[in-house]
This record gives C-alpha cells, sequence and structure tokens, in this order.
C-alpha cells in the first residue's frame, strides 16, 4: 500500500472530522476512527472507521479503495433481524450497502475507489454511514423493546 496516498487520505478524514464537528483517532497505523454527530443538535454520535484497502475489480484488477464502515450490531445478539427487509434497505442508501463480516457483526459500509473520491464524495459517505448506522441501531432497539 502507499503510504504517501494513505497519509493523504488520513489528512483528508481529519480535516473532514472537525468540519462536521467530531472526533479523529489514529485507531491504528493503517485505519482512523471518526466520531461524527448524526442529529441536528449533535447530542448522539456515530463511529466510522476509515481505512484504504487493496479489492479486487470486476476486470479482476486490484484497485485501491477508501473504505468507510460502522458497526450496527452483532448477529447473534438479534436472531430476529429480517435478511430480506435489510436487503431492501440498501435500496435506498447512496453510498452505502448493509454487509455482514465474518466476526458476525451487521455494518454499514460506503467505499469508492481511492483515485476518484473527492472531498465532498468522503465527507457524503461518512455522513451517510454514521446516519444509517444510527438508524438501524434505533429501530433494533425499537424492536428489541417491543
Amino acid at each position: 500500500m502507499n503510504r504517501k496516498k494513505l497519509k493523504n487520505i488520513e489528512q483528508l478524514l481529519e480535516s473532514l472530522s472537525m468540519e462536521l464537528h467530531g472526533q479523529y483517532t489514529e485507531y491504528s497505523e493503517d485505519m482512523v476512527i471518526i466520531t461524527v454527530p448524526v442529529n441536528d443538535d449533535e447530542s448522539k454520535f456515530q463511529s466510522v472507521r476509515g481505512y484504504v484497502a487493496d479489492r479486487q475489480t470486476a476486470q479482476n484488477e486490484t484497485a485501491q479503495m477508501v473504505m468507510l464502515s460502522s458497526t450496527v450490531c452483532t448477529l447473534h445478539d438479534h436472531p430476529e433481524l429480517d435478511f430480506k427487509e435489510l436487503l431492501k434497505k440498501n435500496y435506498y442508501m447512496i453510498y452505502s450497502k448493509l454487509t455482514i463480516t465474518d466476526e458476525d457483526y451487521l455494518e454499514v459500509e460506503a467505499a469508492t475507489r481511492y483515485e476518484y473520491a473527492t472531498a465532498q464524495e468522503v465527507e457524503a459517505m461518512i455522513e451517510e454511514v454514521a446516519r444509517k448506522t444510527e438508524e438501524l441501531k434505533q429501530e433494533l432497539l425499537g424492536a428489541k423493546a417491543n
């Protein structure tokens, strides 16, 4: 991975976290955490992980991708989840998609090719990942309460 490019994306993410009235944390050498408000009065916050990863394209090439993700829940804590309904939610997301990780987590994830990413696009991705994660968490809490 090209560390110069990664450093540039880290600077962008740090700058965006300040613009969004959030907090920036270097989690590890190749991952950062951006905690941003998800409501108008900035009383609720959601953390989004940001990193650069190599991914295989449909043309069987390797591309560097800016990855942003946030955890909704662990699946074993929510056996009532309707996967068909979750799949339908993907339709209403612009940058994001719902994913299930090998570790049994439901996550909201957004990705774009590093070479094409703009500051405005990455900002919109961060906001969508954070807000959709918060919405899903609230839905699950409401479902658990019923």
